[in-house]
């Protein structure tokens, strides 16, 4: 039985010199096709089935949302980039062009479910009517025209306040929003501050 084993292991030892040496060489050839290839950015390929046309592959950013502040001062709306999308919270970006969607956030980036979200045209009619999930996320199923649309959003319970947003859509796939609270304090000492010390502009 001993004459078997040593045989084995004599087996097993060639077969994992043959195959080091196969890594070996194919790491070596790996190296040289870096040193010859250019580097390119990875894409998903999407199945053909679902891929949008080829206008809308781009991601696009529209025009700078121009929020128009509260009296709590600072703008709350930003536009998310996909590489920071799934770091504020937003793991699927959506690959149809003028579909709009985001994710609402209080001032201390903690996420608020049942948030509605309106989306209007510029002569204030609604289009959209959205609310946000558990995870504060929000996203619309369907696209909307290329135009230039006010972003409501609205706590029906009434414990924050926030900015409105404008964006400009233009036939591209639109970056997701985040969209951060007020607390009504922040207000309130934003008023207070203004009343006692007037604009610092």
């Amino acid at each position: 039985a001993a004459p078997q084993a040593d045989d084995r292991v004599r087996d097993l030892q060639k077969q994992l010199a043959d195959l080091m040496g196969q890594h070996q060489k194919m790491e070596d050839e790996l190296r040289l096709l870096r040193q010859h290839t250019p580097a390119q950015p990875v894409t998903d390929t999407p199945s053909p089935a679902s891929a949008p046309p080829a206008t809308t592959k781009s991601v696009a950013t529209p025009r700078p949302i121009t929020p128009e502040p509260s009296d709590g001062g600072r703008a709350t709306v930003q536009i998310i980039t996909p590489d920071r999308a799934v770091k504020v919270g937003l793991p699927r970006l959506t690959t149809f062009p003028n579909v709009v969607t985001g994710i609402v956030k209080d001032s201390e980036q903690n996420l608020l479910p049942g948030v509605l979200i309106t989306v209007k045209d510029k002569d204030g009619m609604p289009l959209r009517a959205l609310k946000t999930n558990r995870l504060g996320q929000f996203a619309a199923s369907t696209p909307l025209p290329n135009g230039t649309y006010l972003v409501e959003v609205e706590d029906p319970r009434l414990r924050f306040a926030f900015d409105r947003a404008q964006i400009t859509l233009n036939g591209s796939i639109v970056p997701a929003l985040e969209i951060f609270a007020k607390s009504q304090k922040e207000i309130t000492r934003a008023k207070l501050e203004k009343e006692l010390f007037g604009n610092k502009t």
